[in-house]
C-alpha cells in the first residue's frame, strides 16, 4: 500500500503540481516509462493525438508538422496569427461599416422619392440599411475576436462567419430587388448580372471557407496554410465581396447629399421662406407679399 501512495498517488501529484508552473522540463525516466503501451504519457511523446501548444511542450510542434507542398496561406489563419493584416482590415471594415451604411440610406431614400406608392419598395428600403449594418458589425467582430485571448467569448467564432453569410446574402437579394426600381439612370443588366454571379459564387464557397475554419478552431495548427480547394475558396469569398461592394458604390452615381440644416438658406433672400440658421428667425417675423402690396397701396 504504501508503494502504490509513494509511486502513483504521490508522483502523481507531484506531476499535477509541477504542471501549473512549469512544462519544459522534462526528465528522462518520463521518456522512458512513457514507452509503454498503457503509459497514460504514450500517446503525448508519440505526438498522436495531443497538439502542443506553440512548441512550448517537450519539443517543437511547428517543426514536427513541416507545411504541406502545394498549400497555400489561408486569410482567416493570417488574421488569427498575424497583427498586421488583422489591424489593416479592421480599420477598413471600421470605415466601410459607417461609409457603406450612410451611402444605402442616401440611395434608399432616393428611390423611396419615386416608389412612394411602391409597398414593397417602402419596407426593402427601410431594412436594407440595418442587414447592412448588422454584416459590418459582424465583420469587425470576425477581425477583433483571437481564440488564445478572447476565450470567454471563443463561441462566437463558431457563428460568425455564417451569420455574415446569410446577411450579406440577405442584403444583396435586397439590392438587387431595388435596381430594377431605380429609375434614376438605365437599367444595366451587365452590373446585375456581375452582382447575381458574385452572389452566387460567395453562397457557393461560403461552406468550404466555413468548414476550413473549424477545423482551425478544433486542431490549431502552427502554419497558416490550407489545402488549394479551401484556400482558393476563401479567395473566391473575398473576390466577391470585393466586386459585389463596387458595384453597390457605382450605384450611387448621380446622387447629392443635402445636409437639411442648410436647405433654408438655399432659398433666396427675396423669398418668404427665407430664414437662415444663424437668425433663427420665425416665420410670422417676416414680411410676407400681401402686407407689401397693401403697405404700397
Amino acid at each position: 500500500m504504501m508503494y502504490f501512495f509513494q509511486n502513483f498517488v504521490l508522483r502523481a501529484w507531484f506531476l499535477n503540481w509541477r504542471s501549473r508552473i512549469t512544462n519544459s522540463t522534462l526528465y528522462l525516466s518520463e521518456a522512458i516509462e512513457a514507452q509503454e503501451e498503457t503509459h497514460p504519457l504514450r500517446k503525448l511523446h508519440t505526438k498522436e493525438l495531443i497538439r502542443y501548444n506553440f512548441g512550448t511542450s517537450f519539443s517543437n510542434y511547428c517543426e514536427q508538422k513541416a507545411i504541406p507542398h502545394g498549400w497555400l496561406p489561408s486569410i482567416p489563419r493570417t488574421l488569427e496569427m498575424k497583427i498586421a493584416p488583422q489591424a489593416w482590415l479592421r480599420l477598413a471594415v471600421l470605415l466601410g461599416l459607417n461609409v457603406k451604411f450612410v451611402l444605402c440610406l442616401v440611395r434608399n431614400e432616393s428611390i423611396l422619392i419615386f416608389c412612394r406608392g411602391v409597398g414593397y419598395a417602402r419596407v426593402v428600403c427601410r431594412l436594407q440599411p440595418v442587414i447592412e449594418l448588422l454584416s459590418s458589425a459582424i465583420l469587425v467582430v470576425m477581425t477583433c475576436l483571437h481564440q488564445q485571448q478572447d476565450r470567454s467569448v471563443k463561441w462566437l467564432m463558431y457563428y460568425n462567419f455564417p451569420a455574415f453569410s446569410c446577411l450579406f446574402v440577405l442584403g444583396g437579394l435586397m439590392s438587387l430587388s431595388l435596381d430594377a426600381l431605380d429609375s434614376r439612370e438605365k437599367f444595366s443588366a451587365v452590373l446585375f448580372n456581375v452582382k447575381l454571379v458574385s452572389l452566387t459564387a460567395f453562397s457557393v464557397c461560403a461552406p468550404t471557407v466555413q468548414t476550413t475554419f473549424l477545423e482551425y478552431l478544433e486542431e490549431q495548427p502552427c502554419h497558416t496554410h490550407v489545402p488549394l480547394r479551401s484556400a482558393m475558396a476563401e479567395y473566391v469569398c473575398v473576390a466577391s465581396l470585393l466586386v459585389f461592394s463596387a458595384i453597390q458604390l457605382g450605384d450611387l452615381r448621380g446622387l447629392r447629399i443635402v445636409v437639411p440644416s442648410l436647405a433654408e438658406d438655399q432659398a433666396p433672400s427675396c423669398s418668404t421662406s427665407y430664414s437662415p440658421a444663424l437668425l433663427a428667425l420665425e416665420p410670422s417675423a417676416l414680411p410676407s407679399k400681401n402686407a407689401g402690396t397693401s403697405s404700397s397701396a
